[in-house]
């Protein structure tokens, strides 16, 4: 029989540890060895003798190492042969790790802590019996257990606080007695869907209580017509409830009971005062949940003023620092749900050197009827850090997220939208690309693809129909994907013609394989026959996306200088130019390196270029004059750096891997580069090495270490658990004094996207060692999360 189904021992970060003490065993370990260790304590030896067969039992205590420890330890358990005093001490001390909790009140959480198996309280390895015994006497479900195994004396003792007549005693102080760690009775549940008891509460203050735009209303910041002060202003201070006062004097006065009546007056008292506290005063008894509602309007200065109930007409625009979630590095917009306001929001939002990449998150929480939406938007600063601002919080009733979605094309002029995957689209010209990044912080790379594939499609319309090319290759491969007999091709994601990558997979496949694809077609769809005319124009698309390609690997790789940007661009330009005439290759390269140089004549940079002209029908047609599409693609390279502030040079002149991720997918970018193990280990040694004999560098990054740490967070998250657990260890030896610091900046955000329960965060955090502090605001903002996303 193994020692894990007898429950002997638990698997703690990659070692088997004795349930009992912090004995340690390798995961080889025979389950013999690990018998022979249990019989050393009582209650282990009791299950082996119970579970065991009599000779294997024999066997186990005819092997320890130590038969008269095990003699010592029952005779201190059991008390029935009289010692030394001086010598029990000496044995009660040494044994107190085994003897400590033999009733199984708590549970080993570590090899150096154990928490209470109703409220998660930690404790240490080598706490007390007679405190962990006073603990679980405050939880009526250990009572009993307590009364049963204990002597009177050491019972009385564990339950003196509680009254003569041993009831249990509930009051205001426990709510926030170990506000470190989680009590699942305190009006929130984390494995079912039901909100915090007083959400309605909540909701009622919400939408009617900050009418008045009085001070304590909104959020503790007073409030002027036209502007917002933010100024806190000070709360009135809270009365103590008659109930936690009428049992702190009881206590302090050694009052043995309280007749029943006394009791029901309270309780009475108590429930009133609830009741108007809570309608004077928003979120203030429950901590775990209401506090933490609290800090976040307090810490991203919201002053609500609701004007319709429908939805919160007034909108924020203060900026914080928030360490609530993460730019994604895809730049994907990460919901479904999206408001009209969004564009103008993002135009309003304060502007620094490096502040034009934005990304929107939008939370939901629901009740009854009413839906409440936040949206954040989230930007780097000129360190790198992440800083959210919260632009706007709406309560939404008869809210369909499929008719606000589709309607949102048209209230956004100038963009379309991908609604699969809510990826924005550009198509709207090279002239609004600046606005298109900044709006969307959709990365550098793929604006750029959205632009070239689209700059492509508008230069075949004066001679085919892109659209109609593409979408007829799409239903020839589709034809012909089903017509193969062993399937091993089953398509590519044909998601249609606004991706570009699918439309240049399909190209590039139909061009590989046209004998057979053409024999498919003349025997089974003859109507869907290429022209030799239309194979020439997606022969130039091809070459084109091709080239493109090329300019992003460049892009990808750290070792690419800043001057062989040249004649990649040369090449995209020339490509270009085969529709309509070819440029001197020394104009190119002038103008090309006069813009990556950022002499661009600032009057011809100002000036709008027409490059669309109309026909006589009225139809849009790509005019290639050589100064049109010279001008405009020095207009896309201009943009790109301003896009990225420069960021390119940088990364290019330091290899900055792990920046590199922020602006580009590491997922994707790096990770089939350098796979995933390299990937990481590169970032690590990057952070933790700075380059060797280069002083000025190594100052730089130990200087600014807060900041850096910032920086990587982003890129480090979507790192496996081993190699992050390695990475943290790393930190901690080289930086002990910014380790809890790092881990909130850290935690934070990974706790809102990576623990679906409260046993898989905590089972995170207890491998940390982490101080309560840091515990603390991670354990309030997972309950935030909780509570406000739709579950």
């Amino acid at each position: 029989m193994k020692a894990d189904s007898l429950g002997l021992t638990k698997v703690i970060l990659g070692d088997r540890v004795c349930v009992e003490c912090p004995k340690k065993f390798n995961l080889t370990t025979s389950s013999t060895s690990i018998f022979k260790h249990s019989v050393n304590h009582p209650r282990l030896r009791l299950i082996l003798e119970q579970n065991l067969e009599p000779h294997s039992f024999k066997n186990a205590l005819a092997g320890q190492k130590n038969v008269e420890k095990e003699r010592e330890i029952h005779q201190l358990s059991s008390g029935e042969e009289e010692m030394d005093p001086e010598i029990a001490k000496m044995l009660s001390d040494k044994y107190k790790k085994i003897k400590t909790d033999s009733l199984g009140l708590t549970e080993v959480f570590s090899p150096t802590c154990r928490i209470c198996i109703v409220c998660k309280q930690q404790f240490k390895i080598t706490t007390g019996v007679s405190t962990i015994y006073k603990h679980a006497a405050k939880h009526p479900s250990l009572l009993p257990i307590l009364k049963e195994h204990l002597d009177e004396s050491v019972y009385l003792n564990a339950t003196r606080r509680l009254g003569s007549d041993y009831t249990y005693v509930k009051d205001e102080s426990e709510k926030h007695e170990n506000a470190t760690y989680y009590d699942d009775t305190t009006g929130f549940n984390e494995y079912s869907n039901e909100p915090p008891k007083n959400f309605t509460d909540i909701i009622k203050t919400l939408t009617e209580g900050f009418t008045t735009g009085s001070a304590a209303k909104n959020g503790g910041y007073s409030e002027s017509s036209g502007n917002v002060d933010f100024t806190r202003v000070p709360s009135p201070p809270s009365q103590t409830p008659s109930s936690v006062v009428s049992v702190k004097k009881r206590r302090l006065n050694g009052e043995s009971s309280a007749s029943h009546k006394d009791i029901k007056k309270r309780r009475h008292e108590h429930h009133e005062q609830k009741k108007k506290s809570t309608e004077q005063h928003i979120l203030k008894k429950d901590k775990a949940f209401d506090s933490t509602l609290t800090d976040f309007i307090i810490q991203t200065g919201l002053p609500f003023e609701i004007v319709d109930t429908k939805i919160f007409q007034k909108l924020i625009s203060t900026s914080v620092e928030r360490r609530v979630a993460q730019i994604p590095s895809s730049g994907i917009i990460r919901s479904e749900y999206v408001t009209k306001k969004s564009k103008e929001l993002l135009n309003s939002l304060p502007r620094t050197k490096h502040s034009n990449h934005f990304s929107l998150s939008f939370e939901t929480f629901e009740e009854a009827d009413k839906k409440i939406l936040i949206a954040t938007a989230w930007f780097l600063d000129e360190k790198f850090c992440t800083k959210g601002q919260c632009i706007g919080l709406f309560l939404v009733n008869d809210f369909n997220p499929i008719e606000f979605k589709e309607s949102l094309a048209n209230k956004l002029q100038g963009f379309k939208f991908d609604m699969e995957n809510a990826t924005a689209i550009f198509d709207s010209g090279l002239n609004d690309i600046e606005e298109y990044v900044k709006a969307l912080e959709l990365p550098v790379v793929e604006c750029l693809r959205s632009v070239i594939f689209n700059c492509a499609v508008k230069g075949f319309e004066s001679t085919n129909d892109i659209y109609a090319i593409v979408e007829k290759v799409q239903l020839i491969l589709s034809f012909y994907y089903n017509s193969l007999e062993d399937q091993t091709i089953n398509g590519f994601a044909l998601s249609g013609i606004k991706n570009w990558q699918a439309a240049s997979k399909m190209i590039k496949y139909l061009l590989g394989h046209k004998e057979q694809i053409n024999g498919f077609v003349e025997e089974n769809h003859v109507d869907l026959k290429i022209t030799p005319s239309e194979y020439a124009g997606l022969g130039l698309l091809s070459d084109l996306l091709k080239t493109f390609d090329q300019y992003i690997y460049m892009v990808s790789d750290e070792d690419t200088p800043l001057s062989q940007y040249i004649p990649v661009l040369k090449n995209l330009l020339n490509d270009f130019s085969k529709y309509s005439v070819t440029m001197d290759d020394g104009e190119i390269e002038k103008r090309v390196a006069s813009v990556l140089n950022c002499n661009f004549d600032e009057e011809k940079k100002a000036s709008v270029m027409d490059v669309i002209g109309k026909t006589e029908s009225g139809r849009e047609e790509w005019t290639f004059d050589v100064a049109t599409v010279s001008n405009s693609i020095m207009q896309l390279v201009d943009c790109l750096k301003n896009a990225v502030n420069d960021s390119i040079n940088n990364i290019l002149k330091s290899n900055d891997i792990p920046v590199k991720a922020l602006l580009l997918d590491p997922s994707e970018a790096y990770k089939k580069k350098y796979g995933e193990f390299e990937f990481w280990a590169m970032a690590e040694k990057r952070f933790m090495f700075p380059e060797e004999g280069n002083n000025e560098e190594n100052e730089r990054v130990f200087d600014e270490k807060p900041s850096v740490f910032k920086r990587y967070t982003c890129a480090i998250t979507s790192g496996s658990t081993s190699t992050l657990h390695r990475f943290w260890k790393q930190f901690k030896g080289s930086f002990p004094e910014l380790f809890h610091e790092a881990m909130k900046v850290y935690v934070v955000p990974l706790c809102l996207t990576r623990f679906e329960n409260q046993k898989n965060l905590f089972d995170w955090i207890g491998r940390r060692e982490l101080n309560e502090e840091t515990i603390d605001e991670i354990s309030n903002l997972y309950l935030l999360r909780k509570a406000l996303t739709t579950q």
